[in-house]
């Protein structure tokens, strides 16, 4: 290679690198946002207790949040171990995965073509383009950006097993590099099922750059060899083609399109597996769109499709979510969406000798899509901008190798096509930027999607979360309500309105809507707790305890959900098998302050001697007085109590008086009441002991 072409490519991986650190660089300085972070991350208790032999075991065995991709979850882990809840540092690994596929995407283009700047093109556009926010900005997506590397990879492994034959038996090299690509490809398949359609990408990519089709036309009825044909090499791989000057497609060969199809037996093989399997533990997610016809779908298929392709030329008004039509896309769209389909297929078939990049281009983007345009439909979404991350590819390739082509003969072309390409970045770069910019927060998000989007029942339902969450209860029920208005069968808004209601005292409303969210979807299990503990509010114990059991079986993972059938169960005098549950959450989420008091109140003021642990109490109350920094009267009082329970009498009145001091200050007379009592308990050196209630 000429030195001067090395550092030429040098300095195309470090200008991708530099535009896309300008773009989402800004992202480690911004938050988790409430749409899938907290089922992912920063409320899955399995995620955040980090890289244990449990964890990765469940990643492969269990889906999460209806998915299946357990090298993305380890993933999470992996950051949770390294960096726990620091949003940011989740962001940094984002934007560094992103970086390293851009650069590889180059660098498998050059590989493959031998043409640098058509591959630098298209690996800065697709680096920077707006579409890209949500995939990189958003630490959910993961799995793109981690499917998306391996993807690279996998090409890259491919590229290098095509190159080793050289018309030669495979060779040692080549079977490596022929396992590299297998395993790469099933690295990309467990970090998003989306790369099902990989082999026939890599079909299309042996049609071109590679040309592995071999020379053989068929001409009517009867088939016609070129004098090449009858040379035909022992193995059906050809030396791979498309360098700068080279053009014209190799003719297919029946024979060697066979042994094409063969060689990739394995991966079809792999992907099939995948599909079977993600289609069990999707089943969930596909519930929920089970309203929508197959012929809608279609027709939203065939929209999408033409919409990914506007929003790669014109990216305005991008959304988290955009809601799929109610009662389908107009007929209009589909007709239209079909006859420009059609339009770009008839010409890049018609053009497929000369022109074979248009070909490969265009299927490369219609098969990638097929895993997400919604034939199986999976959530209620229309269409997503994640969804072209790998997809798009292939129209930027077909343009780029077009763009050099038609070109060619201009005088002043190389200044011309650095200008406009410098151009495009420009502008790429500033709106990718402020789309970046959107995913800063929940509340940034949400507003941004109603202000893009009309009649967006989910919108309004996240935002309504992120009020609550807030504590700013009025706006959260206004955006509840405005969620119900547009699906009065949105089961999550019911959660959510009736949790804004239950915190503001309004227990009625609460059980209504939570009554409302669990009979639309009783799998729904955190309505089912969050239901069990209006009920217990409320006195029904026994009613609670059927909710609180019902949310622990749908999601054992759910650490509320333990620690408050744990709290129902001391109250209904079945402390031996609450404190199984207590200690289930404290494992699920391990700075669970709630759990923690709890557990060691029940095992230091228990009037069952079997079940009181002193020793264990303690530990347990120190723990959780460490995580409230001293300042939580509750948790004083329990580990004075823990203190009595173990025969630290004096650490227990200590304790104690700490507490009283805060209860004094606030004139909390009920609690000022107890602990006198309590004190003078341990003063005398007894300890305290309990009825079944919780402090």
């Amino acid at each position: 290679m000429a030195r001067s072409s090395l550092t030429q490519v040098i300095g195309v991986c470090i200008f991708i690198v530099a535009i896309s650190w300008i773009v989402f660089g800004p992202t480690v300085h911004y938050e988790f946002v409430n749409f899938d972070d907290d089922a992912y991350v920063y409320e899955n208790g399995v995620v955040r207790n980090g890289l244990t032999a449990e964890g990765v075991g469940r990643a492969f065995t269990r889906p999460q949040a209806s998915n299946w991709h357990p090298i993305t979850t380890i993933s999470h882990m992996a950051d949770c171990q390294f960096f726990g809840l620091d949003a940011g540092k989740h962001h940094l690994v984002n934007v560094i995965l992103h970086c390293a596929t851009a650069v590889l995407l180059f660098l498998v283009l050059w590989q493959m073509t031998g043409a640098i700047w058509p591959g630098a093109f298209v690996a800065a556009v697709f680096a920077i383009h707006p579409l890209r926010a949500e995939s990189v900005a958003w630490v959910s997506e993961r799995k793109d950006v981690l499917s998306g590397l391996f993807f690279m990879l996998t090409l890259g492994a491919y590229a290098a097993y095509v190159q080793s034959l050289k018309f030669k038996v495979p060779s040692r090299r080549s079977k490596v590099y022929y396992a590299l690509t297998l395993m790469f490809f099933a690295l990309g398949l467990m970090s998003k099922p989306m790369l099902v359609t990989v082999p026939l990408v890599l079909l299309l990519l042996d049609y071109w750059p590679l040309k592995r089709l071999g020379t053989l036309e068929l001409k009517g009825k009867g088939d016609t060899r070129s004098k090449k044909g009858r040379g035909s090499p022992p193995h059906p791989a050809l030396s791979p083609g498309g360098g700068e000057g080279v053009t014209t497609p190799a003719i297919v060969s029946k024979d060697r399109f066979r042994r094409l199809i063969i060689e990739k037996i394995p991966m079809f093989a792999m992907s099939l597996a995948v599909c079977v399997a993600v289609y069990l533990v999707q089943e969930k997610a596909r519930q929920a769109a089970e309203n929508i016809s197959f012929s809608m779908r279609i027709g939203n298929a065939l929209v999408s499709y033409v919409a990914y392709i506007g929003q790669l030329f014109y990216p305005a008004n991008l959304a988290a979510f955009y809601p799929y039509p109610p009662d389908g896309q107009p007929a209009y769209k589909i007709a239209g969406a079909v006859l420009l389909l059609a339009g770009i297929s008839t010409a890049a078939f018609h053009w497929r000798r000369k022109y074979p990049y248009l070909a490969m281009g265009w299927l490369w983007y219609v098969v990638m899509l097929l895993p997400v345009i919604g034939l199986v439909q999976v959530g209620a979404q229309a269409h997503a901008d994640r969804y072209t991350y790998l997809p798009e590819i292939g129209l930027c390739i077909a343009l780029a190798w077009a763009v050099k082509e038609q070109t060619a003969s201009w005088a002043n072309r190389q200044f011309a096509l650095g200008v406009g390409a410098s151009a495009i970045i420009v502008a790429l770069v500033a709106v990718a930027r402020a789309q970046a910019a959107v995913w800063h927060d929940s509340e940034t998000l949400w507003e941004h999607t109603l202000a893009c989007t009309t009649n967006n029942s989910v919108a309004e339902g996240n935002l309504a979360n992120e009020y609550f969450q807030k504590g700013t209860f009025d706006k959260a029920i206004e955006h509840a309500n405005a969620a119900i208005e547009i699906n009065p069968q949105y089961a999550d808004a019911h959660n959510c309105l009736g949790y804004a209601l239950y915190q503001t005292g309004d227990l009625a409303g609460a059980l209504s809507h939570f009554e409302e969210a669990v009979k639309i979807r009783p799998d729904f299990a955190s309505a089912q707790n969050n239901f069990g503990m209006a009920l217990l509010r409320a006195g029904k114990l026994d009613e609670a305890l059927t909710h609180f059991r019902e949310a622990v079986r749908l999601e054992p993972e759910m650490a509320d959900a333990q620690s408050n059938l744990g709290a129902a169960l001391v109250q209904k005098g079945k402390p031996e098998e609450a404190l199984a549950h207590y200690q289930m959450a404290i494992q699920l989420k391990t700075d669970f302050l709630g759990a923690e008091n709890n557990y060691a109140w029940v095992l230091a003021s228990c009037t069952n001697a079997a079940v009181r642990n002193g020793a264990k109490a303690v530990e347990l109350a120190r723990r959780a007085n460490e995580s409230a920094n001293s300042r939580n009267m509750i948790v004083l009082r329990t580990l004075a109590a823990a203190y009595a329970e173990n025969g630290q009498f004096n650490q227990a009145i200590e304790a104690a008086g700490q507490a009283l001091q805060m209860a004094t200050a606030d004139n909390n007379a009920t609690w000022i009441r107890a602990l006198q009592a309590e004190m003078e308990l341990y003063r005398n050196g007894r300890p305290f002991r309990a009825d079944g209630t919780i402090p």
